[in-house]
């Protein structure tokens, strides 16, 4: 999923709100655990290189723990974190722990401009993503969701904070999408464990608070290891041997139900959500859209009354900027009411835009005219509006030579002295595409 690039924003899920702690004994379930599917999600950027390597020395001693915990009824399955994409390195299958240490010896550090997606690894487990893009990574392979187990877990290990396909963490954003899907996981009776590596990235009680929300949301268990994660395996071994904490819980789940969860939206158009909030309403609620950047989206609330319900709804509609990229965008509703604590729910807007293109017939086309006399010169581009011009003299391609105010698409040329050159550059919010050069001769 795409989710565009922004500058972190304050009116967020205040870190404080979500230091939620949690301890689960690593004995809580020395009983077998019933038939496993494990998940494991791992950060590949470059701070992750000793993490890495612990888990492909340690990988066969980790598999034989999930197959002596699980009676021998299990199946794993692999993502990886690098830059800011999401890997599929291995999908679900019965007894694959040989694909399993196959998949493991793939893991590499890449890159990474900050966090790691995280969040939208837990959305791709949960719900069974295909490939998805993103403004600054994406999801690169189907996850075959196939979960079958008594007790599913998913194993995440990194060392730093959820920022989606983009290169910064926005409060109230990343976090919320984090702690929605972890609900989204206990739904589905998929609990989440987090594995902090202490790296020396900031703010520690930040990435901490978050990662506990996660487990604390999902009945999961959060888990720190050592600086060089020399204890990593033992950490893991310890969360198979208590079945992935899957009889924890005391999480909360948002009073927000929102439908569709998921709009795909072109640039200029407007979509519907529907709000239900279960909260009591003992006051009334003030609902707002956050993270996003102006431009990129406007939102409108209306109240819906019904008297079938005892909830309050809202109806929000979103319109998409006539310049907000193309991909998938996180939106987070928050509810406020009174001195009660917001709840959040986040929606899923896909901006599909197509690029600029040209017919033949919508190029502009070569013309002869008296000498001294102007041309008059036109474009038809098609794609997603608003579509912008702009013309330029000489060859397609060399904007050395803008030509100030023609930004339409028909030109008016120079006087014709000479033979000269014209083409036209059209841009919407997912690309560009050049004109051919179309010649104007003077006769």
């Amino acid at each position: 999923m795409l989710i565009h690039h922004r500058a972190l924003k304050g009116a967020a899920v205040a870190a404080a709100a979500i230091l939620l702690s949690l301890t689960f004994a690593a004995s809580a379930h020395a009983q077998a655990c019933g038939s496993m599917d494990v998940t494991f999600i791992i950060d590949e950027t470059g701070s992750m290189g000793g993490v890495i390597s612990n888990i492909q020395a340690q990988v066969n001693k980790i598999a034989d723990e999930v197959v002596k915990a699980s009676g021998g009824d299990y199946q794993f399955a692999l993502v990886g974190m690098p830059d800011n994409n999401i890997r599929v390195l291995l999908n679900f299958a019965p007894a694959n722990r040989a694909a399993l240490a196959t998949a493991v010896a793939q893991l590499s550090t890449a890159g990474g401009c900050g966090g790691v997606p995280y969040d939208e690894a837990i959305n791709t487990v949960v719900h069974g993503l295909k490939t998805r893009s993103g403004s600054q990574g994406g999801q690169l392979q189907d996850f075959n969701s196939t979960w079958r187990a008594q007790t599913k877990i998913v194993i995440i290990v990194t060392d730093t904070l959820p920022q989606g396909f983009t290169c910064s963490f926005t409060p109230g954003v990343h976090d919320v999408a984090a702690h929605s899907f972890a609900a989204d996981a206990l739904k589905a009776d998929i609990h989440v464990t987090m594995v902090y590596v202490p790296t020396g990235n900031t703010p520690e009680a930040t990435i901490k608070a978050i990662m506990q929300d996660v487990t604390q949301t999902s009945g999961g268990l959060f888990k720190e290891a050592k600086s060089d994660a020399s204890d990593l395996s033992d950490i893991i071994l310890d969360i198979v041997k208590a079945c992935g904490g899957a009889q924890g819980g005391g999480a909360t789940i948002t009073n927000l139900v929102i439908e569709p969860q998921e709009i795909v939206l072109t640039n200029g158009q407007s979509g519907d959500i529907h709000i239900t909030n279960l909260a009591p309403a003992t006051n009334p609620t003030f609902f707002t859209a956050e993270g996003f950047d102006e431009g990129e989206f406007t939102a409108v609330f209306k109240p819906i009354t019904n008297p079938q319900s005892a909830a309050e709804e809202a109806n929000m509609t979103i319109t998409v900027g006539p310049n907000t990229f193309q991909g998938t965008h996180l939106v987070a509703i928050r509810a406020a009411k009174g001195t009660a604590k917001d709840d959040f729910a986040i929606v899923h807007v896909i901006v599909d835009c197509q690029p600029p293109f040209f017919l033949g017939s919508g190029q502009p086309q070569s013309t002869s005219v008296a000498r001294g006399s102007t041309a008059t010169l036109k474009a038809t581009a098609g794609g997603d509006g608003p579509l912008r011009y702009q013309w330029y003299r000489g060859h397609s391609g060399i904007t050395t030579f803008p030509i100030a105010g023609a930004t339409s698409g028909t030109l008016t040329s120079d006087p014709a002295t000479a033979s000269s050159e014209y083409w036209v550059r059209v841009s919407n919010a997912c690309g560009s595409r050049d004109s051919a050069t179309a010649t104007v001769n003077p006769q």
